[in-house]
C-alpha cells in the first residue's frame, strides 16, 4: 500500500475510518446527527453525517466546503491514502488543525500561528460498490467561527456571472471601482430586518424625550462624577445624539457649577477605513486630539462618561467600540451621506461581542422587549442569537455609545439579562416621546 499527497496538501498521519472512531482512552469521538438533512440556499444537502454517500471525492469536498463555508471556518484536504494505485481513504480537515513547531528562539513572534490543534475533520473511504461513505465526522471546533468572514477565503472569491455582468458595464462607463464598494462588498453583508423601528422621520427635542423606566442615568452625570483627566460624550446639535467628546480641564463646584473641557476633534481615520465624504459629519470612533476649551454651566449637553478611552504616544486619544459596550449602528450604511441624512436615517442597536483588531467586530443585534420602551434583549432567529460581523473597513457605521444599565439581580424577574438604555442617547427611530 502506497500513501500519496495530493497537489497542495501537507501529508498527514494516515487515517483508518474504522480505528478514528475511537480514541486512545476508548472515548467515542464520531458525532453522529439526526435524520434530518439540512438543505442549503441552493437547494443542495450542506450537513454532513456519518454514512452519506457520493460517487467522487471533488463531490464529498464541495459539500465540507458549503459545510464549513455556512459555519464559518475554512477547510483543506489534509490526506489521502491509496491501495494498489488507487484513492480508498480521503480526510477534510478544519484548517487551524495542528501546531506549527516554532523554529525561532526569539521572544517575540511578529506572525502568530492560525493553527490551534483543532480536531474537526471528515474522512470518507471508497466502498466496494465504487461508492465514497463518510465514515469518521467530527464537528466540535476548539475556536469561535464567523461565519460573515467566509466570503474572503481564497476559494469563496468567486464572482457570480449577475456580479460580473454589472460590474463589466461599470467598467466600459468609467465608474471607478472606489465608487463601487457598496456593490462589491457592502452587499454581502446581512442588513437587519427592523422589527422594532417605526417608519418616518423625527423631530427631535431632548425635552420630550421620557426618563428610563427603571434606572436613573442623571445620577451618571451629578456634579461631583466630573474629574479632571476623564473624557466624557456630549451631544451633537445635528440630531441630539452624543457623537462628539469633551476632556475634562477642571471642575467648580462652588460658588457656581463650572465645568472647564476641551472638545476633542477627529483626526484622519486609518487607510483601511472608508471616510465620510462629508468632512462635517460627527465621528464617535477613532483617534481624536484636544482642541479648543469651553466652559459648561450645567451638565444638560453632557451625555455619559467615555470608558476604555487610551491616550499613545503623540498625546492623541483613541476611542473604538469595545466588548460588552453596547452602540447605536447606521443600517445601510453609506458614506456618501452628509449632515442632512442625520435625522432621516435608521439605526440599529447592538451590543459588541468580539474585536479583532483591525479585521472584525462581531456584535449582537438587540430588540425591544414587548410592552417595554427602553428595555432590550438579544434578537432570535431560528433559534440562535442574531449575531453579525461588521469588517473594520465600515468602522463608521457605528453611530455612537448607548449607556446601558443591565438586569442581573433575581428580582428584575423575566427582565433578568435585559438591558435598559439611556432613552437620551436612543437613535432617532426608536425614540420613545411623551
Amino acid at each position: 500500500m502506497d500513501v500519496s499527497e495530493s497537489e497542495n496538501v501537507e501529508l498527514g498521519e494516515s487515517h483508518d475510518g474504522l480505528n478514528e472512531k475511537i480514541d486512545k482512552g476508548g472515548k467515542e469521538i464520531v458525532e453522529v446527527l439526526d435524520d434530518d438533512v439540512t438543505i442549503d440556499e441552493e437547494g443542495e444537502i450542506a450537513m454532513p453525517k456519518i454514512g452519506m454517500e457520493f460517487d467522487t471525492v471533488d463531490e464529498i469536498y464541495e459539500c465540507y466546503r458549503r459545510y464549513a463555508k455556512r459555519m464559518g471556518f475554512p477547510c483543506k484536504k489534509r490526506s489521502s491514502k491509496k491501495d494498489n494505485g488507487q484513492l480508498r481513504h480521503v480526510t477534510f480537515t478544519c484548517i487551524r488543525e495542528g501546531k506549527n513547531k516554532r523554529v525561532t528562539d526569539a521572544s517575540v513572534v511578529l506572525n502568530p500561528t492560525i493553527k490551534t490543534g483543532c480536531k474537526a475533520k471528515l474522512t470518507a473511504r471508497l466502498e466496494p460498490d465504487d461508492k465514497w461513505r463518510i465514515s469518521v465526522l467530527v464537528l466540535e471546533h476548539n475556536h469561535q467561527n464567523i461565519p460573515i468572514e467566509a466570503r474572503y477565503w481564497r476559494y469563496n472569491k468567486v464572482i457570480s456571472n449577475p456580479v460580473k455582468r454589472k460590474h463589466l458595464l461599470n467598467d466600459k462607463e468609467g465608474t471607478r471601482m472606489l465608487e463601487l464598494y457598496h456593490t462589491v462588498a457592502a452587499e454581502d453583508i446581512p442588513e437587519v430586518v427592523a422589527e422594532q423601528s417605526p417608519q418616518g422621520t423625527f423631530s427631535l427635542n431632548r425635552c420630550d424625550i421620557g426618563e428610563a423606566q427603571f434606572y436613573k442615568f442623571s445620577n451618571d452625570k451629578s456634579h461631583d462624577k466630573f474629574n479632571p483627566g476623564q473624557v466624557w460624550a456630549s451631544y451633537c446639535k445635528l440630531d441630539d445624539m452624543p457623537k462628539y467628546y469633551v476632556e475634562i480641564s477642571r471642575v467648580e463646584l462652588f460658588p457656581n457649577f463650572k465645568l472647564y473641557a476641551k472638545w476633542l476633534e477627529p483626526c484622519a481615520p486609518p487607510r483601511e477605513v472608508i471616510k465620510w465624504l462629508d468632512e462635517k459629519m460627527p465621528v464617535c470612533c477613532g483617534t481624536f486630539k484636544a482642541g479648543k476649551e469651553e466652559v459648561f454651566s450645567n451638565t444638560a449637553y453632557i451625555s455619559h462618561l467615555a470608558t476604555g478611552v487610551s491616550v499613545n504616544k503623540q498625546s492623541l486619544y483613541e476611542i473604538y467600540p469595545k466588548k460588552g459596550e453596547v452602540w447605536a449602528m447606521y443600517r445601510n450604511f453609506n458614506s456618501d451621506w452628509t449632515c442632512n441624512d442625520l435625522k432621516n436615517c435608521e439605526c440599529d442597536v447592538v451590543e459588541v461581542l468580539e474585536v479583532y483588531d483591525v479585521r472584525w467586530l462581531i456584535v449582537l443585534v438587540l430588540v425591544q422587549v414587548a410592552g417595554f420602551e427602553t428595555v432590550f434583549k438579544a434578537k432570535r432567529e431560528a433559534g440562535h442569537d442574531y449575531i453579525m460581523g461588521i469588517p473594520w473597513i465600515e468602522l463608521f457605521r457605528f453611530s455612537h455609545q448607548i449607556p446601558v444599565f443591565r438586569f442581573t439581580e433575581v428580582r428584575y424577574g423575566s427582565l433578568r439579562g435585559c438591558l435598559e438604555l439611556d432613552p437620551k442617547s436612543m437613535p432617532a427611530c426608536l425614540f420613545p416621546l411623551k
